[in-house]
């Protein structure tokens, strides 16, 4: 009889495999290229989850790399530092972002946003001094499916879907829920 537990979400293999190409038969950005075109994006320096990034010739895959330090682990769990992994999601579509301004399927005049999320699973923890890999596979138009490995470990995987829409459209429509969000009150507020 085991002694150890295995939390439901560790067990079974990967749900996909994401196939590799020799590491020169990818293209690398660096890290002041990818925080450039992340700035660009709109993204700060302090909500940045991609470090540099791999894309490959034939433009089907990609891979971000992450360096994870203590600020990122900082107070998720006291005492504790450990990534969220939820935030490992949001490391995929900044790396989906990036690949896809890299090719230049994202225009000047475009954005992306979050669409859906499909599939997730979280397979183990990743603590401050890890180093990992964002694999990233075309799964539709505007589909990827990604994996989080350390090594050739898988901690995070799942799907992606965004939209890409024009920048003046996400801008009204930004304007346009904060008008909402202004005139609407929560089910259950807090007291006092």
């Amino acid at each position: 009889m085991s002694t150890s537990k295995e939390r439901p979400e560790q067990k079974g293999r990967p749900q996909q495999r994401i196939e590799f190409e020799a590491l020169e038969k990818y293209q690398y950005v660096s890290r002041k290229e990818v925080a450039a075109q992340l700035e660009k994006f709109g993204l700060g320096e302090s909500r940045q989850m991609v470090d540099a990034l791999y894309v490959s010739k034939d433009r089907l895959t990609a891979v971000g790399v992450l360096e994870i330090d203590e600020e990122m682990c900082r107070d998720h769990l006291i005492n504790s530092p450990i990534f969220q992994g939820v935030l490992g999601p949001e490391a995929m579509a900044q790396t989906w972002i990036l690949w896809k301004m890299h090719t230049g399927e994202l225009k000047d005049n475009q954005t992306a946003r979050f669409a859906g999320l499909d599939k997730i699973r979280f397979r183990h923890s990743l603590y401050p001094g890890a180093t990992v890999n964002i694999a990233l596979k075309k799964a539709g138009e505007d589909k990827v499916y990604g994996q989080i490995l350390l090594g050739k470990e898988v901690i995070t995987e799942g799907e992606l879907q965004a939209v890409v829409i024009e920048k003046e459209q996400a801008e009204y429509n930004a304007i346009r829920r904060k008008r909402i969000q202004a005139n609407s009150a929560p089910l259950f507020p807090i007291k006092e």
